[in-house]
């Protein structure tokens, strides 16, 4: 577990403790509640804050980011924002009651508790647009920056036999049974030999590990392995070794990604060279400058003949490749109740979304 992980569930922990504390009073048998439905606001949420630590993924405790907990709203509205805010923004869960969602939407209370919803006044803002669904795909463009090559990471083995392996008799053993107890008896392989064939029935060849320097019929040789550096490697010396490549050579490529929209804003017709008059002189097949033609005398200057160079233009879009990516998103499915279900069952779905307190 890291330090990140530690501080991250004390954290939460403590500060659903303290929410538990102060929302204790709500669900006391004299808290006087406008209706019976206003309490079992408050008993849904409690029971929610005491189920928050099943919900939290090990990924989000292994990051340690306590922005990305979506706390419970608060039946009177109060938003419970500590632990919660990360640069100045929130995760928050909206139902799609009033509709998908669009950056700088309101949002308010829903009818659903613990939820929110659009509308106004804006108890807070959206900052990531929402429409509900499963997954969405991001169209971004791709350009490859630069490709370096990597080199092959190899070395060259050879193997021998070390010794050879296998299992012995180590003695022998019976047990009988007295009132329920076993009783072994060992004996030696030689005295082992000297029972009678009748007695040796009764007894079990105990094996044990044995190792030979010599070949033994039914041993497993070992082998034992010599590494070389293929930079050491010399194919008149080492002629029983064999090369392992432990990784090819391969290219390395770097690419650059920019969203769509800074795709469409890169110049379609950058100016590499602008265009420019130049004069030509056939006799010495050579071109000059206006600099250099206006230094010339009249008589001089009709000798070459004038020239147009259009400008040299590169279309930036032509070095990007579109790429897309699908965003898998975390929905609830909610019936009537508000209690969650399936989606056949559902009728509001939400979903957590980035949202930031209105500008005053």
């Amino acid at each position: 577990m890291t330090d990140a992980s530690v501080g991250f569930w004390a954290c939460l922990r403590r500060h659903r403790n303290k929410l538990l504390d102060e929302s204790d009073k709500y669900v006391t048998s004299d808290y006087n509640h406008a209706s019976d439905e206003e309490k079992q606001k408050w008993i849904k949420y409690r029971n929610v804050l005491r189920d928050i630590t099943s919900s939290i993924s090990n990924e989000l405790a292994f990051e340690g980011d306590l922005g990305k907990i979506a706390w419970p709203v608060r039946p009177d509205g109060k938003i419970n924002t500590t632990c919660t805010i990360r640069d100045g923004s929130m995760k928050l869960w909206v139902t799609n009651e009033n509709g998908s969602l669009q950056l700088g939407d309101g949002l308010v209370l829903s009818n659903t508790a613990g939820y929110f919803t659009k509308g106004e006044p804006a108890v807070v803002t959206v900052r990531d647009p929402c429409d509900f669904s499963a997954s969405t795909t991001e169209t971004y463009y791709s350009n490859i920056v630069s490709v370096t090559q990597k080199d092959e990471v190899s070395y060259w083995t050879s193997n021998t036999i070390s010794h050879y392996k296998g299992n012995v008799v180590s003695h022998y053993s019976n047990v009988v049974i007295y009132d329920g107890v076993n009783v072994y008896t060992n004996v030696e392989i030689g005295a082992y030999s000297n029972l009678e064939a009748d007695v040796r029935e009764g007894y079990t060849a105990i094996m044990k590990s044995n190792t030979s320097p010599v070949e033994i019929e039914g041993y497993t040789p070992v082998l034992k392995y010599s590494n070389i550096a293929s930079g050491l490697y010399d194919a008149n010396v080492h002629a029983d070794y064999t090369k392992v490549i432990e990784s090819p050579a391969s290219n390395v490529v770097e690419y650059s990604n920019i969203t769509a929209s800074a795709y469409e804003a890169l110049v379609s017709n950058l100016v590499v060279t602008p265009g420019y008059t130049s004069f030509f002189h056939e006799v010495s097949n050579t071109s000059i400058r206006v600099g250099a033609y206006a230094t010339l005398t009249p008589e001089q200057r009709t000798e070459y003949t004038i020239q147009s160079v259009p400008a040299v233009t590169s279309n930036l879009q032509s070095f990007y490749t579109p790429q897309s990516k699908t965003t898998v998103h975390e929905l609830r499915y909610i019936d009537a109740s508000g209690a969650l279900t399936d989606q056949a069952n559902a009728v509001w779905k939400a979903a957590q979304v980035e949202c930031t307190f209105p500008s005053p």
